[in-house]
């Protein structure tokens, strides 16, 4: 029997499961059946019934208990793990954290393996976007890499799903940054930032920007909540600014990419604290009126954009 545990990062620890189990089935040709069990309502008895069913009805076992650290008892399960059972077994337990000093974490280390996988930031995800583009194979032009990157916000799960459907469109022929703009989520919302600029400066440009944004296909909804994100990463770098840290300084807190810290403090040195705060307001007060039923997506949108680009004198 082999004992995995995966704690840490969930898209990295999901990813080193989902090799494992095709690992374990390229290694080992046999007939497998997959049991997956939850540790917040984990039942010991289908836990050990998936153990010592017969290898007369099928061969190999793979069991995966997700949300480890939600065990209620985890010192029996450290106990039952000890007993001898089969090779062609397989349990995987995947969670958050688990205690180091505690009796599963230690017994698993014994007669597994632990694979713990860090935070991805700024600095890991443009080696997980090459491997990723490299397994897809999709090529990028350098500055594709970027724009890939800026897009994706640091998001893994998005960086998969974004490199997925570049590599359905990928020829031999290397992917430029024409194709890129057409093909992302983010070109879409190309329109995005500029749109977000416009806004924070009271431009009429902003109302042009939102409406091509909107024509375009996006959702409202999600337009909306991706402005709200945008708005307070430059409150909280204004903030952190303000309290004298530098770039590196900030971009190591925020794990955002230097050049977008850089970009982002350009929009924030146009405006004072007290307007950042202003706009939250708003958008919390919009977000609780499209929540409420009060307000449709496209009403609150049209509502900040109007309230912000032509402020009233009160």
């Amino acid at each position: 029997m082999s004992v995995h545990l995966f704690t840490g990062e969930e898209w990295s620890r999901k990813r080193g499961i989902t090799q494992l189990k095709r690992d374990l089935r390229t290694r080992i040709r046999m007939p497998w059946m997959e049991t997956q069990l939850d540790g917040e309502e984990f039942p010991m008895e289908r836990f050990v019934e998936a153990l010592e069913t017969s290898p007369l009805f099928r061969e190999g076992v793979i069991l995966h208990i997700k949300r480890v650290e939600k065990l209620s008892d985890p010192n029996s399960l450290a106990e039952r793990l000890k007993h001898p059972l089969p090779p062609e077994q397989c349990v995987i337990f995947e969670g958050e954290k688990l205690e180091k000093r505690g009796k599963l974490y230690q017994t698993i280390a014994e007669l597994g393996q632990v694979h713990e996988h860090p935070r991805l930031d700024r600095r890991t995800l443009p080696t997980l976007a090459n491997d990723l583009l490299r397994e897809r194979g999709v090529r990028l032009p350098p500055q594709g890499l970027r724009y890939l990157l800026e897009s994706v916000e640091s998001n893994p799960f998005r960086l998969e799903y974004e490199i997925e459907k570049l590599s359905i469109y990928a020829t031999r022929q290397e992917l430029s940054l024409v194709d890129l703009r057409e093909l992302l989520f983010h070109d879409r919302g190309g329109d995005l930032f500029a749109c977000l600029d416009a806004l924070v400066e009271r431009q009429p440009e902003a109302l042009r920007f939102l409406k091509e944004l909107l024509e375009s296909g996006e959702e409202p909804s999600k337009v909306f909540y991706l402005l709200a994100s945008q708005i307070r990463a430059i409150l909280m770098i204004q903030s952190l600014h303000t309290a004298g840290c530098s770039r590196e300084e900030i971009s190591g807190r925020t794990g955002d990419y230097p050049w977008r810290v850089a970009k982002r403090l350009q929009t924030a040195k146009r405006l004072t604290c007290e307007e950042l705060i202003r706009l939250i307001h708003a958008l919390h007060r919009e977000d609780l009126g499209i929540k409420r039923g009060e307000r449709q997506p496209e009403e609150a949108l049209w509502a900040l954009a109007l309230e912000w680009s032509f402020p009233s004198d009160s």
